[in-house]
């Protein structure tokens, strides 16, 4: 009988070393709270947002980070002038550019005249 009560404990050490490793390496935990924590990260909002608006002088954008105001662009930058994006379509491509050099953290997020002539959001 000590026979066996000794190769149960062993099997009850290796599950709980095993199932400590197996969430330690992979990060898994099948518990109730984490489930809720992963539901609240798949829910919460995006760190960097944008909005395209129409202005007199055609279309501009504003950058929302971590919820707050960011950037308010009602003219296209890099070029002279105070002439507003043609489109809405270009507004916000213009605006997605700006956005992702926030998230990578290339700060300021300067535009270059270069960029936006590549987006192709100079042509009329």
């Amino acid at each position: 009988m000590s026979r066996f009560i000794q190769l149960l404990v062993a099997c009850l050490i290796l599950l709980l070393i095993g199932g400590s490793y197996i969430r330690t390496k992979f990060g898994f935990d099948a518990t109730q709270p984490q489930i809720q924590s992963m539901k609240q990260t798949i829910e919460s909002p995006k760190p960097t947002e944008v909005q395209v608006f129409a202005t007199e002088a055609g279309w501009g954008y504003a950058i929302y980070h971590n919820g707050k105001p960011y950037i308010k662009q009602t003219t296209i930058p890099a070029i002279e002038g105070n002439k507003g994006f043609s489109s809405r379509e270009k507004a916000l491509k213009a605006a997605q550019l700006v956005a992702y050099k926030i998230e990578k953290s290339m700060l300021p997020p300067t535009v270059t005249r270069q960029e936006l002539d590549s987006l192709q959001v100079l042509t009329e």
